[in-house]
C-alpha cells in the first residue's frame, strides 16, 4: 500500500539544500536511486526518468566522486547510477562498495567507452551492471530494478562484445 513520506529538499549537486519538506506519495517497495555523473544536464535527466516511476525514487546527486561517497554514507540508497564519463568512476564504485555492508547497495554503471577491458574493470570494481550510454530508456529502467534485487546485468551490446572476445 502506498505511503505518504516526508522528505527534505535537496539541491541537484546532492549538498542539503531548501530544508521545506515536500510529502512524495511512494510505494512500500520503493527503489532508492542515487545519481553520480560530472554532467549536470545528464543527472538532471536520469533524474526525470527515474522519479517517473512510482516504484523508484531518487535520493540525491552527486558531481564527483567524493560527494557521491558522502551522498551514499547519507542516504543509503539501494543502487547508485554512476556515469562512467566521471572522472575516477571505478574508484568512486570501489570506495562506495567497501563503504557500505555487504550487500545493501549495488552500483550502476553507464559506459560511453565500453570496452572488453573497461566492462571486465568495472566488474572487478564491483559493479552490479553495466549499461551502454546509449541505451534505450526501458533498459535503463530494468537495468536499476535487476541490480537493486540482487542480480547482475550487462546490456546487450556489451554482452555481444564479451562474447565475441570470448570466441576469438
Amino acid at each position: 500500500m502506498p505511503t505518504l513520506t516526508l522528505h527534505r529538499g535537496e539541491a541537484l549537486d546532492g549538498t542539503p539544500g531548501d530544508s521545506t519538506p515536500a510529502l512524495r506519495l511512494v510505494s512500500d517497495d520503493v527503489i532508492h536511486v542515487a545519481v553520480a555523473g560530472s554532467h549536470r544536464t545528464t543527472r538532471a535527466g536520469l533524474r526525470l526518468l527515474l522519479e517517473d516511476q512510482s516504484d523508484l525514487t531518487v535520493t540525491g546527486e552527486a558531481d564527483s566522486g567524493h560527494k557521491a561517497v558522502e551522498l551514499v554514507r547519507r542516504t543509503r540508497p539501494d543502487v547508485v547510477l554512476i556515469d562512467s564519463g566521471m572522472p575516477r568512476a571505478l574508484a568512486t564504485t570501489r570506495r562506495i562498495l567497501d563503504g557500505s555492508p555487504r550487500g545493501h547497495v549495488s552500483v550502476l554503471l553507464l559506459a560511453a567507452d565500453a570496452s572488453v577491458d573497461r566492462v571486465l574493470q568495472a566488474l572487478r570494481a564491483g559493479a552490479r551492471g553495466l549499461l551502454a550510454k546509449g541505451s534505450p530508456a526501458d533498459e535503463l529502467l530494468r537495468a536499476v530494478r535487476v541490480v537493486a534485487r540482487g542480480d547482475a546485468l550487462l546490456s546487450p551490446q556489451l554482452t555481444r562484445m564479451l562474447i565475441a572476445r570470448c570466441l576469438t
